[in-house]
């Protein structure tokens, strides 16, 4: 839900508000004094660009995100905590012990054999 910001006509006191966006424009009065009160428009937050630093790969100049990430890639490195890689799930069978396995094998072929003796 989206956060509205409001103040109140009379008394110019601001509060933040949850509403969905449909009911964005149903204002509540004032919770101190009881007036009517607007909605405000408040600036987002501008993250600036990461400033300039020299590589610790070749000392070259990197200015900005795109440029790191470039420069990243180019030379086979990955940013630590940055890894999509490390989102993809493993396959389960990598990580069964060999006895595991076994265990498996031989309740599945147990099942096979009494489901054929059934017939």
């Amino acid at each position: 839900m989206p956060i509205y910001r409001i103040r109140c006509t009379i008394c110019d006191q601001e509060d933040d508000v949850f509403r969905s966006i449909a009911e964005r424009d149903s204002l509540e009065p004032c919770r101190r004094c009881q007036s009517p009160v607007e909605r405000v428009i408040v600036p987002q937050s501008v993250v600036p660009d990461i400033e300039p630093y020299q590589s610790m790969i070749d000392g070259s100049m990197i200015t900005s995100r795109s440029h790191h990430r470039a420069h990243l890639k180019a030379n086979n490195c990955v940013e630590m905590g940055n890894d999509w890689q490390s989102a993809i799930p493993k396959k389960r069978d990598m990580y069964i012990p060999e006895a595991s396995k076994q265990r498996r094998r031989e309740f599945l072929a147990h099942q096979v054999d009494s489901k054929l003796r059934k017939r």
